[in-house]
């Protein structure tokens, strides 16, 4: 597998196959320490292949360039990449969005007393089923000509 990229003025050229095998060496920090401008071009129209893999690195790498107010053009996808660009960047977007804030040490206890809490009622509603249940049961089994079939 190869994966080849190109950095020249201001423009990150894509060429060959980016999938999980041949991205795994690659990491977003080298990409982001070559790009210096305020605009860059992905030019996509020399590459090959790109599986989900491939395309989430590049929307971790524009997640990344945007946090940094720089401004991201792609270019040369055809139309099957930018079928797949389209729909990872709805789940990359969701996932980006229910970033977990640090919690300080007493809120651990506090989610934990709350769900505690939960695991209780649950715990009640079982209960109550299975009491439910097993009262039927023996009320069935006790009188079997009382029971009736639907």
């Amino acid at each position: 597998m190869n994966t080849n990229f190109k950095f020249q003025n201001n423009t990150l050229f894509i060429f060959g196959i980016w999938d999980k095998t041949s991205i795994y060496k690659l990491k977003i920090k080298d990409f982001l320490a070559l790009i210096q401008s305020k605009e860059v071009i992905f030019d996509f129209k020399d590459l090959k292949a790109i599986d989900t893999a491939g395309v989430r690195f590049f929307l971790a790498l524009e997640n990344d360039l945007k946090d940094k107010n720089i401004k991201i053009t792609k270019e040369g996808l055809n139309s099957r990449f930018q079928t797949l660009f389209e729909l990872c960047e709805k789940n990359y977007q969701r996932l980006s969005k229910t970033k977990k804030s640090h919690k300080n040490f007493s809120e651990y206890f506090i989610d934990l007393g709350k769900l505690s809490l939960e695991l209780l009622k649950i715990l009640r509603k079982f209960i109550n089923f299975t009491g439910a249940f097993f009262t039927s049961l023996f009320l069935c089994l006790k009188n079997p000509k009382n029971f009736r079939f639907i």
